[in-house]
């Protein structure tokens, strides 16, 4: 049973960073939560589905979602999202420590925060090569190895971290940034807890690689912001903005203060993680870089083309295959690629199961399309003469262990041209 929510009342008209006007880009309809996997019980139950449309800021370049989702809807104790179960992923972030370390000479005397750092894979770097205080701020409920606080990030939360560690020399937000709806109250917190001399380091998929490369299934309700360095540095540069909210669930409005904000984007660098993304490393001071505007606007309205001509040549590949009476299922099972079945109308009838090597997720089935999620070793011993690639952003590692597994199939591969390999 479907629930389609939609109050009148929880979407923006207005960038969550410089309040311009918004341009409507693309309409995917309306998708449950993309992490929201059901147990069998639940299948029986609504489930709820909430407006996915993508917009556009041409004043910072900031692409967004006009619907905000709550929080605690999304990010609930059965988050079964898990950093470290992807040997790709874990080396990124190991790397991504070392990385810090070196360049901001971090001692096993300083704190290191990590905002949203799920089962604590990066702040495990940091303490395999210098052994530092870490803490790590997740409401998730996802099991960590490192010391955790379960709180949603903000100024209070950052406040209580401060008094109880002390102030941090690192602070980082992984794939977090772009999930906040108000990202000047979340830049609030980050100057609280920041130490004087201490760095802020944002990692997030980098809207222009979404757009060459077709990436679209990015969208979905928790990434609320895709990110260039123009937009980020004017959130990060520009005078503060106060929060109103008028209640719990309603958006509510920004009202300019006169305090000015006391961070600085010092550079930022580009790395291919999640099909290309950039590092941006923020501290204390007077504004000092310069980052170009680029107007994204074009590519985003070809991008749109590109994934309607896509979506009809990958429901005809699949048609044929089906006639042909051959076998495909899916290959991962991550929470993008719910946004390319449901918005695709892809469904058991074309897909017969997901293989997933994630244990949060085997047993349950995919949001809206009730696909089953099975252990990556079915798809071994069924040997299906296709497989449809999910996780187009490790899709070198996953072909990679699956062949080293014994798949003998073919894979489709769905972006940035549809291919068959």
């Amino acid at each position: 049973m479907s629930v389609f929510h939609k109050p009148p009342n929880d979407y923006i008209t207005k960038c969550r960073i410089c309040d311009g006007d918004l341009i409507k880009i693309l309409g995917l309809g309306h998708h449950p939560p993309s992490d929201a996997f059901l147990t069998e019980e639940q299948l029986h139950k609504p489930e709820v589905y909430y407006p996915l449309n993508l917009m556009y800021c041409s004043e910072c370049t900031l692409g967004q979602l006009d619907y905000t989702v709550p929080p605690s809807t999304l990010f609930q104790n059965d988050y079964p999202y898990v950093t470290g179960i992807n040997d790709g992923g874990k080396k990124h972030f190991y790397d991504f420590a070392k990385d810090v370390i070196k360049k901001f000479k971090v001692t096993p005397k300083d704190l290191v925060v990590d905002i949203g750092g799920n089962d604590g894979t990066l702040l495990e770097g940091f303490q395999k090569y210098i052994e530092c205080k870490v803490v790590n701020v997740d409401p998730s409920g996802v099991e960590s190895s490192v010391p955790t606080e379960k709180k949603f990030w903000d100024l209070p939360t950052a406040s209580y971290i401060a008094r109880k560690y002390g102030k941090a020399k690192v602070i980082t937000a992984t794939n977090v940034f772009a999930h906040v709806n108000n990202p000047h109250g979340f830049l609030d917190g980050v100057r609280e807890l920041l130490a004087d001399d201490g760095v802020f380091v944002i990692e997030a998929p980098y809207i222009d690689d979404m757009i060459k490369h077709c990436q679209f299934d990015q969208i979905y309700h928790e990434h609320l912001m895709y990110l260039s360095p123009f937009a980020v540095d004017k959130a990060v540069s520009m005078d503060r903005k106060v929060w109103m909210r008028e209640d719990e669930h309603r958006v509510g409005k920004f009202v300019f203060s006169d305090a000015k904000s006391g961070l600085r984007l010092e550079y930022a660098t580009h790395n291919d993680f999640h099909g290309g993304s950039y590092r941006y490393f923020i501290t204390k001071g007077d504004k000092i870089a310069n980052f170009s505007e680029i107007n994204y606007l074009p590519g985003l309205i070809e991008l749109v083309k590109r994934i309607s001509q896509l979506k009809q040549d990958l429901i005809n590949l699949i048609f044929t295959i089906k006639l042909d009476n051959k076998q495909i299922v899916g290959v991962s099972a991550p929470a993008k690629g719910n946004t390319l079945l449901n918005f695709f109308g892809i469904g058991l009838d074309d897909l017969g199961y997901l293989s997933e090597i994630c244990p949060t997720k085997i047993g349950k089935f995919s949001p809206g399309k009730h696909i089953p999620v099975v252990s990556e070793e079915k798809l071994i011993e069924d040997q299906p003469e296709y497989a449809l690639m999910l996780a187009c952003n490790f899709k070198k590692n996953i072909v990679k262990a699956v062949r080293k597994k014994g798949y003998k199939g073919k894979f489709i591969i769905p972006y940035p041209k549809l291919e068959v390999v």
